[in-house]
This record gives structure tokens, C-alpha cells and sequence, in this order.
């Protein structure tokens, strides 16, 4: 992985937060492509959305979002293990949200008419660009 050294861990806290502007309470999850896909499956990246048992959240997992509230803080880890080899990895962080209840419907990354996509990944691509690369991102 480029910019991050083996045997070493990331943090982001309080990367990113979702504002429901909807009227009904919205049900907010994620999914991942590509080598964001590969680092979760490998264990090396994981998110985290604030909530009481401080639990990491599974991609696919459902957090509910009462209308006119945000989200807790939703933060990035990054393990690098010790024998990991530098590579440069790319692919999205795609947050998708539906109102109502049961179970989540698929939707593709641009949306659909069942449900809202709170984000097409673009702003979490450039974070995500900016992590893998090393860089930091400072608030103004």
C-alpha cells in the first residue's frame, strides 16, 4: 500500500456524518468495490459509526437515522499488518440510505427510485484517494 508503512496503524475520527433532511427516518449502510472491497476483507480497513457499544459496522449493516438527526461520527481505521507489501489500491466507499422498514432493497451506486443514495462515493473517493496516499486532510 502506498503511504501507509507496515506494522502500523490509522485513524480518522469523525470523518464523515449523514444529515437526514427527509421527513421519515432513514436506514443508512455502505458498501465497498475494488481494493476498498479487498482491505475490508483482509481486515486491514474498517469504519466505525458512533453509537453506545462502540462496535466496528459491517458493510451491509443498517443504521437507522431518526428524521431531521445526523449521524454519530463515522471514522476510518487502517491496520497494516507487519508483512503487508506496498501497492497502490483503489474503489469506492459507496453510503446508500432507503426510508422504511424491513430489509434492504439493492440498489446500484447512482440510485434508484426505492430508495435515496445520501452518497455516490465521489466525496469518499477523494478521502479515501487522499488516505491511501498518505496525505493528511486539515480542517480550515
Amino acid at each position: 500500500m502506498f503511504g501507509f508503512q507496515p506494522h502500523s496503524s490509522y485513524y480518522y475520527h469523525d470523518l464523515v456524518r449523514v444529515q437526514n433532511n427527509v421527513s421519515d427516518t432513514i436506514y443508512v449502510w455502505y458498501t465497498l468495490d475494488g481494493g476498498m472491497a479487498e482491505l475490508y476483507d483482509a481486515g486491514i480497513m474498517q469504519l466505525s459509526a458512533e453509537d453506545p457499544s462502540g462496535e466496528m459496522w459491517a458493510q451491509h449493516a443498517e443504521i437507522p437515522i431518526e428524521s431531521g438527526q445526523r449521524s454519530g461520527a463515522i471514522s476510518f481505521y487502517f491496520h497494516i499488518p507487519p508483512q503487508q507489501k506496498l501497492m497502490e489500491f483503489s474503489g469506492h466507499i459507496n453510503f446508500h440510505a432507503r426510508v422504511g422498514v424491513g430489509e434492504p432493497k439493492p440498489m446500484p451506486p447512482t440510485g434508484s427510485s426505492h430508495g435515496i443514495t445520501v452518497f455516490t462515493g465521489l466525496l469518499l473517493l477523494a478521502a479515501g484517494l487522499w488516505l491511501v496516499k498518505g496525505l493528511r486532510i486539515r480542517p480550515i
